[in-house]
């Protein structure tokens, strides 16, 4: 901005070098620069509040992520406690399942011996008669001793494995008892409230991270608007000067515009016999005087050039990036 006014006021201080100047006044140029520096102020703050949205979307992710984890780890947990007592039920169901299976095949079997000695005593009968009859009642007499002592011992077996079934049963109910004492263990009141406080401390430690970072850009906030706000004062400074200045210089060129006829008025006085001369010298102060007041009014080419071409780049700028919400 310095070397664009020293350009323009060299432009200025130099009127007889050649009019080389554009359809651009000084105040529009100074109000041009003036936008610049808004506009790169505003391009900068978009910068921060893009970075700033950025920062806060990836600690909801960060969150987020850390929630599903340890629903995740809590289901897993659950997963593997129903499995142990699946497979705790299906071990007692096929345990019952073997001892069904014995008794059934001792009472079967028990059962076919029991008709097979009454079949036989039956053929006995009706091929020995009363004589034969008498030894076998005295043989079925030995035959029932040996049953029922038969009975006795299998009943003896059966007792025993009942009783084994009974305590394997017992210790069926002591497991069960283990195990649910274990899964209550694991998730008792304690130990869920243990992990809601980590939860809540993991979650107390993420938000005072966030109210510690939006501190600090509120703060950093604050001071580059202080910052922009003197700039801005600045900037108007300058353009006031820049008008006073403007004024000063079309005060100065009314002045020697008037200084100037007056020594016409002068000159034409003295030299009214000069004839031609006379206006041709006219012609030339005329021309000097409008010359002056272009200088003062517009600034040159380059300048204007230059401000025709970043506005351009700007507006192609502003519509090729799409607009986006605070």
């Amino acid at each position: 901005m310095a070397s664009a006014k020293l350009a323009a006021t060299e432009s200025l201080s130099s009127p007889h070098k050649g009019l080389s100047v554009s359809e651009v006044t000084a105040i529009e140029y100074n109000r041009w620069l003036v936008e610049e520096d808004h506009k790169a102020l505003a391009v900068e703050r978009k910068a921060k509040h893009d970075a700033e949205r950025a920062y806060h979307k990836e600690q909801q992710s960060k969150y987020q992520q850390f929630g599903a984890d340890h629903m995740a780890e809590y289901k897993d947990q659950m997963a593997t406690a129903k499995k142990e007592v699946d497979n705790f039920h299906k071990q007692n169901l096929d345990k019952g399942s073997s001892v069904k299976a014995e008794v059934t095949a001792l009472s079967k079997a028990r059962k076919e011996q029991k008709e097979q000695w009454i079949q036989h005593g039956s053929t006995l009968s009706r091929e020995l008669g009363s004589e034969q009859k008498r030894k076998i009642k005295s043989t079925i007499g030995a035959m029932s001793q040996r049953k029922r002592e038969s009975s006795q011992a299998v009943k003896a077996e059966l007792k025993e494995l009942e009783n084994s079934r009974t305590e394997r049963r017992n210790q069926a109910v002591e497991n069960r008892r283990q195990l649910r004492e274990k899964i209550q263990g694991q998730t008792s009141d304690q130990v869920c409230q243990e992990a809601k406080n980590m939860f809540f401390e993991q979650r107390k430690t993420v938000g005072d991270d966030t109210r510690t970072s939006m501190k600090q850009w509120k703060e950093t906030r604050a001071r580059e608007q202080s910052a922009h706000h003197e700039k801005a004062l600045e900037a108007r400074a300058a353009a006031k000067a820049a008008k006073t200045a403007a004024k000063a210089s079309l005060d100065g060129v009314r002045a020697a515009r008037a200084q100037s006829a007056s020594e016409m008025r002068s000159r034409k006085k003295h030299v009214e016999d000069s004839g031609g001369k006379f206006k041709q010298e006219v012609k030339h102060n005329n021309k000097v005087i409008h010359d002056m007041m272009k200088h003062q009014k517009f600034v040159n080419k380059t300048l204007a050039s230059d401000m025709k071409e970043k506005a351009t780049n700007f507006a192609e700028l502003t519509r090729s990036t799409p607009a986006t919400g605070e």
